[in-house]
């Protein structure tokens, strides 16, 4: 069964701290912009307080860790988590100017923090950041290389995608599919066959990021995959029919 976290009543933008919507099946969580995915992971992460290792595999255009490094004093809010409602979270600032704590490019660096010492993370992606001292990167060279990995009894195991992965832009915003559609609906059939089937622990974050794929059709296109394949039961329809006229065209 799906349930919406949250979502708006018309789909706007995203961009570094804007939310649109959350919707979760098990352990299974959408958004349109990934700062949502922190706190998925750490209701996720409240089942494995006993862990000693917790693994993350990163598939995105962007690495996601650029802008802003955690500091240890920001640990004793991001500590708060996991006692907090989404909104609540949402709605964490920063700074006397109200700025809004967790971006699509800081999420990481606080569950770095959180799990320092803890965290395997390897990341798939097109564009390369330098990440801050407190996280070790285990880059992956392409996603044959992410086929190849076995996931099967890595425990916990989270698995954090944007959709923007499967696109392109080539200047001046122009965004074109980069991956055929047989191949993301073969990279949906291998999540689910050879992880969620066999592997009991794991978490999965999906980001549509629309600004990144052109637009919010672009961005829900491939979701319909991941909907179909891993049975997500998602409101598809309701979030086509929440697109404002002009970014339909997009």
């Amino acid at each position: 069964m799906c349930e919406t976290i949250f979502i708006e009543k018309k789909l706007g933008t995203s961009w570094i701290t804007d939310m649109n919507f959350l919707f979760q099946t098990n352990n299974i969580y959408i958004m349109d912009n990934h700062l949502a995915a922190l706190w998925c992971w750490e209701k996720y992460m409240q089942n494995n307080t006993e862990s000693q290792e917790v693994t993350l595999y990163h598939i995105d255009r962007h690495e996601d860790f650029k802008t802003h490094e955690a500091s240890f004093d920001d640990l004793d809010i991001a500590n708060k988590i996991k006692d907090q409602t989404f909104q609540e979270y949402c709605h964490e600032m920063i700074g006397d100017d109200g700025c809004p704590r967790y971006h699509w490019n800081n999420y990481i660096n606080y569950f770095a923090k959180l799990y320092s010492g803890k965290l395997k993370f390897k990341s798939l992606t097109i564009k390369q950041d330098s990440p801050p001292d407190y996280l070790s990167v285990d880059r992956l060279d392409n996603i044959d290389a992410f086929f190849d990995e076995d996931l099967r009894s890595i425990k916990p195991l989270i698995l954090n995608i944007d959709v923007d992965y499967f696109y392109f832009d080539k200047g001046d915003n122009d965004i074109v599919q980069l991956y055929s559609n047989e191949l993301i609906k073969y990279f949906c059939e291998t999540i689910k066959k050879d992880i969620i089937d066999i592997n009991n622990d794991v978490c999965l974050t999906i980001a549509l990021s629309p600004e990144c794929c052109g637009g919010w059709n672009n961005a829900i296109t491939p979701l319909e995959d991941f909907n179909t394949i891993l049975e997500l039961n998602l409101p598809i329809a309701v979030l086509r029919a929440r697109i404002p006229v002009q970014s339909a065209s997009k």
